[in-house]
């Protein structure tokens, strides 16, 4: 795949938009590291070739969702 970096940005950003977009959330992925990530969306559109960037990405926060690993904001 050409200009991997480009989309790896693009992720990072996706994730980050997520982080900002809910106010208790302090980090949506958790623990998670960026190639962590990028090993999972490259190998769920591997099979799921039809699937946009954006829903796989949906996908995998539902995935940090039900398994506990979104960080929420202290109160």
């Amino acid at each position: 795949m050409q200009n991997i970096r480009l989309y790896q940005s693009w992720a990072s950003g996706f994730v980050s938009g997520v982080n900002y977009a809910d106010s208790d959330v302090y980090d949506v992925s958790g623990a998670t590291t960026p190639e962590d990530t990028f090993v999972w969306l490259k190998n769920y559109c591997e099979e799921h070739p039809d699937t946009a960037i954006p829903i796989a990405l949906h996908e995998l926060i539902g995935i940090w969702e039900s398994e506990g690993k979104i960080i929420v904001k202290p109160e």
